[in-house]
């Protein structure tokens, strides 16, 4: 799942730059057709009787594969930020249904927190999402990460931080 996340984490801004430098060159050479859009030329009509503008456009006019080919640059990169989000959504659901809360042996002697439980948790998944412990204890989010703070200062686990999605709770071994 880790190759996955990275390869993503790799292939996503790899998109979103190859997109955004050809959408410029695009628009660099053969400019945005809008006119009064940066479209006067830098001489206005003092040089000639057509703009430098016009005059370079009148000779190289975008061509129809290309504006295809910006289309689809960009659906492809919106449709995999999508999936990528669906997946995430998906991963965290089956996580918390599959995630049940250890059964809190309460003696007279022992008692304990729910940090306790939390870190017996994680002891026994091996890897949680921020989100999932959220929705198991049924507290904000901001409350499970200074848990996990608190767990990680003691050395018990390690918060990791991915370029897409939430943190996530690691076990320490």
């Amino acid at each position: 799942m880790k190759d996955k996340n990275r390869l993503i984490a790799i292939i996503i801004p790899g998109l979103i730059l190859v997109a955004i430098i050809h959408s410029i060159l695009q628009l660099t050479i053969f400019g945005t057709g809008i006119s009064s859009f940066n479209e006067a030329g830098i001489s206005g009509l003092s040089i000639g009787k057509l703009t430098v503008t016009e005059e370079f456009q009148k000779n190289n006019s975008i061509s129809l594969i290309s504006k295809i080919i910006i289309a689809l640059e960009w659906a492809l990169l919106i449709s995999s930020i999508i999936f990528v989000l669906i997946k995430n959504k998906i991963e965290i659901k089956k996580e918390i249904e599959n995630t049940k809360l250890p059964k809190m042996k309460i003696s007279k002697s022992e008692k304990k927190t729910e940090l306790d439980t939390l870190y017996e948790l994680i002891k026994e998944k091996k890897h949680l999402r921020l989100s999932t412990i959220a929705k198991i204890f049924k507290v904000k989010k901001e409350v499970a990460l200074n848990w996990a703070r608190t767990l990680e200062s003691g050395n018990l686990v390690k918060i990791s931080y991915p370029k897409f999605g939430e943190p996530e709770i690691n076990i320490n071994e």
